[in-house]
């Protein structure tokens, strides 16, 4: 079935007005919230409420987009660009984006694709921002200013298990700009009163017997994106699947929503109380 990039964000964005999901601190007890935000995209009932690491309800859509990489990523650019206008009416940013790809070829070609300006992709990303979106990847500089001032995404290679890129991920390292995101060093409340609001952030416990001594968050870029709650791009279309290993370490990563993209013809399939609709 040909899969209509239209009828898709109108069924996205039905999705999320169900779910409150312009709200910052949504209510989890809110009936616009419902138990079951995940959708497995396999038409069985085995679907299950899913969190983020920082146990926040995580809104989770699969999307089949053409098998056509062309096509595909122009779906998912204007996926993208979409996701994007509604995380700026909750929060003061330009929209976070973080695009996981499993393979070193995919992440290489998206890559290049976005930061091409004759490239159809990046004329659109620069056409909606009024501007050049900012594409960044590991190992490369950021700044919090960045973030609020432009579109801003990252693109990773996010491997099913656990290799060189994804310690990487976690590595508490200067000189990136990651230190921008987190308080001084010498305000310690501060990281305790952070760690408070975002439990699950990697960060050096007090030293015992010394009573000045006090919880350190670690500068990592995953720690960036478990306070910046990025719109996480789970795409397969370059080759390989995201197993459970990996979506959950996404999951970790705090994500304001998850989206997966598999390049199967169809249109989104959106279930909501054991409910399907095409």
């Amino acid at each position: 079935m040909e899969f209509d990039a239209r009828d898709g964000i109108e069924a996205i964005a039905e999705y999320l007005r169900v779910l409150g999901y312009r709200r910052v601190e949504p209510d989890r007890n809110s009936s616009e919230f419902p138990p079951h935000t995940q959708d497995t995209g396999s038409g069985d009932d085995d679907y299950h409420s899913i969190t983020t690491g920082a146990g926040e309800p995580l809104p989770y859509l699969n999307v089949n987009v053409p098998a056509q990489r062309q096509l595909a990523l122009n779906v998912i650019a204007q996926i993208i660009t979409f996701l994007c206008s509604e995380q700026q009416r909750a929060t003061r940013s330009k929209g976070i984006v973080l695009w996981l790809v499993p393979t070193v070829d995919a992440c290489n070609d998206i890559l290049a694709c976005l930061r091409d300006r004759a490239h159809e992709i990046h004329r659109h990303f620069d056409h909606w921002t009024l501007g050049s979106p900012n594409i960044s990847t590991l190992g490369e500089r950021i700044k919090k200013r960045d973030l609020l001032d432009a579109l801003s995404i990252f693109v990773l290679r996010f491997p099913p298990t656990e290799q060189k890129e994804i310690r990487q991920l976690y590595d508490d390292i200067g000189g990136y700009g990651y230190e921008s995101f987190f308080p001084d060093e010498n305000l310690n409340y501060l990281h305790r009163r952070l760690l408070d609001r975002v439990p699950n952030l990697d960060h050096y416990e007090p030293t015992p017997g010394i009573p000045w001594d006090d919880v350190m968050i670690k500068t990592s870029l995953a720690n960036v994106f478990r306070v910046t709650k990025p719109i996480a791009i789970l795409d397969e279309w370059g080759g390989g699947t995201f197993n459970d290993e990996a979506i959950a370490r996404a999951c970790d990563l705090n994500p304001s929503l998850l989206v997966r993209f598999t390049p199967t013809p169809g249109r989104i399939v959106l279930r909501e109380d054991n409910d399907s609709r095409g």
